[in-house]
Formats: structure tokens, sequence, C-alpha cells
């Protein structure tokens, strides 16, 4: 089809894929990074509280605090913004130290055949070393972990 002056010419593609961006800002999984973020940090100290009363409640927040170690590293990923490099950086680097203290601790329990008994007083230090560390990170970069 040939352009004519009398009429205008039509365009090939439709333009209505760059309709306006209704995502919060950051992005849905920045929000999402956060959000685990601010859980795991409520595992770790319930985690290491619990590790008091019995080593083995590192059963049911070890696998936990793995699971939102592996969702903060894929949801800081994923975020849409370039521009927040520190959140992501920040949420990214927790994820992964959260996996490997999940790793660690299950081979020490394995290779060395610690028992419930003793392994009780090595992972109330560690634990308790480790969330002292997470917090002291999470409130040194709040600012970027809230406002992102």
């Amino acid at each position: 089809m040939s352009n004519t002056p009398d009429r205008p010419p039509q365009p090939v593609l439709p333009l209505e894929y760059a309709g306006p961006d209704t995502d919060p800002p950051g992005g849905r999984w920045q929000l999402a990074a956060r959000i685990s973020t601010a859980v795991s940090v409520f595992v770790c100290v319930l985690g290491s509280l619990g590790m008091f009363y019995s080593a083995e409640t590192a059963l049911g927040s070890g696998p936990t605090l793995f699971g939102l170690g592996i969702a903060m590293i894929v949801c800081a990923l994923k975020t849409r913004f370039w521009r927040s490099g520190h959140a992501r950086l920040l949420h990214v680097l927790l994820g992964v130290t959260h996996v490997l203290v999940c790793v660690l601790f299950f081979t020490l329990v394995n290779v060395l055949n610690w028992s419930p008994r003793s392994a009780q007083w090595p992972f109330e230090w560690m634990s308790c070393t480790y969330t002292a560390a997470v917090l002291i990170v999470v409130w040194i970069g709040r600012p970027s972990v809230i406002r992102g």
C-alpha cells in the first residue's frame, strides 16, 4: 500500500504496549525482597532464641531461613530498577549468607556427627553471632532497604 498525499501513513505495529506503569515504586520484586528480608531477620532472631531451648529448633528455622535466602536472591536479582544497586546488593548478600549459614550448620552436624546435645553450645554461639551480624548489617543498610 503506497502513501498518497491525502492519506497519512499507517503504523506498522500498534503502540498500545507502552501503557502507563502500574507497578509500585521499585517494582513488585523489590517489595518481595524487602518483605523476605524482614521475615528472615525475624526468623534469625526467633531461631537464635530457640537454640537456647534446644538445638533441634534448627530443624525448623534452618530450612525456613534457607528458603528465605533463596527468595531474597531471586527477588533482588529480578528487580526492575538498576538504580537501586545498594539495596539489591544488600538483599543478595544477605540471601547468600542465609543459604551459606544453613549449609554450614548442616555440614557440621553431618561431618562431625553431632548429636543434638553436642551441637547445643556451638549452635547457640554461632546462631547468636550470626544473628547479631545480620542485625548490624540490616541496621546500617536500612535506608537503602526501606527506600530502595
